[in-house]
């Protein structure tokens, strides 16, 4: 598991940048609200679909995940 969120914190930082320049020239090209609006709708579009396909999410209630490993 560890190996899984290292792999994720390692995309974040390696997409950064890409991000960057893309929400840079998208509001060099419309202007910063409309590309903020559509990134941020990409991003619900993302998580939704996620959320949608996997079942492990669907199914995950952070309550037992406390419970299990204790709160601190």
């Amino acid at each position: 598991m560890r190996g899984r969120v290292t792999s994720i914190v390692s995309l974040d930082m390696t997409l950064s940048p890409l991000g960057g320049f893309v929400a840079g020239a998208g509001s060099d090209l419309v202007g910063p609200r409309a590309v903020t609006v559509a990134l941020s709708a990409v991003a619900a579009a993302i998580a939704i679909a996620v959320y949608l396909r996997s079942a492990t999410i669907r199914e995950y209630r952070l309550s037992r995940a406390i419970k299990r490993h204790g709160s601190a």
